[in-house]
């Protein structure tokens, strides 16, 4: 039986998913139809200063961090705001922070991590979406089937 969420995300699924030529985009999953978020571009700031201080730092982590940015904004993950757009005080704006991480095993690759986690004012962007549904198929279906049709 499906939760109340669960049918939620499935019909936001339904109604936001679209083709973009290879690709497909679909909206956010958000809990309620008008959420109403804190304003987080201080807490991304502060994250953001962090890293440039690394950077200050660490000639060669800069240039790798910010090669990944410019990949980001070439394949058009990310863009520069506008002045407008920096001027906005809704409370349907939210700035995702982001840092880096490396492996151990892969010392010269670098990954960005867009932090969903952080909170602002105690809320995070995390908080005010679900999760979505659960696609997968249960495990005792599939032992089942596996008995069933050896």
């Amino acid at each position: 039986m499906e939760s109340k969420e669960e049918l939620r995300s499935k019909t936001l699924l339904k109604e936001t998913t679209r083709r973009l030529s290879e690709r497909f985009e679909t909206g956010l999953l958000w809990k309620h139809d008008d959420p109403q978020l804190p304003e987080s571009r201080s807490m991304a700031l502060k994250r953001l200063s962090s890293t440039e201080r690394k950077m200050d730092r660490d000639p060669e982590f800069a240039l790798r961090y910010s090669a990944k940015m410019e990949e980001f904004i070439a394949k058009n993950y990310a863009r520069q705001l506008t002045v407008e757009e920096l001027s906005s005080h809704s409370t349907k704006l939210w700035y995702l922070p982001h840092f880096s991480v490396t492996n151990p095993n892969k010392p010269n690759k670098m990954r960005l991590v867009f932090d969903a986690a952080a909170k602002s004012g105690g809320i995070s962007l995390n908080d005010a979406l679900m999760s979505g549904p659960d696609f997968l198929t249960p495990l005792p279906g599939h032992l089942f089937n596996f008995r069933h049709y050896p």
